[in-house]
């Protein structure tokens, strides 16, 4: 929960700016504001999407390269493939757990995290 709670603190800084322009000088479109609620709600179904996406074409992964998979080919998806996949495959899964990293580095230094060169 309280990765959740920086990873929302994190996305809404970066979408903030008072100014009604960008760098260049242009005019920045309207922002929007939703509920926290919403927000969370949309985190958390981004974050479930990728995961089963990275689940779901994890048998398929580098063996379609330059051709598009054929209606034919089926992929499985049963209860617990989800876990399947990461219990037998972790690395299939950098995709979410960079992004954890990413989150960890802000929760343990703050937003003010220094940029490595």
């Amino acid at each position: 929960m309280k990765k959740m709670k920086l990873l929302i603190c994190v996305l809404a800084c970066l979408g903030m700016n008072a100014n009604a322009h960008d760098y260049a000088g242009r005019v920045k479109p309207h922002l929007k504001k939703i509920p926290l609620s919403v927000l969370k709600d949309k985190i958390k179904g981004g974050w479930a999407g990728q995961t089963i996406g990275v689940a779901f074409g994890g048998p398929t992964e580098f063996r379609y390269n330059g051709t598009f998979i054929q209606d034919y080919q089926t992929i499985p998806w049963y209860e617990g493939y989800v876990k399947k996949w990461m219990d037998e495959f972790p690395g299939l899964f950098d995709d979410i757990y960079m992004d954890l990293t990413f989150v960890e580095v802000f929760e343990r230094v703050g937003l003010d995290a220094p940029k490595l060169i």
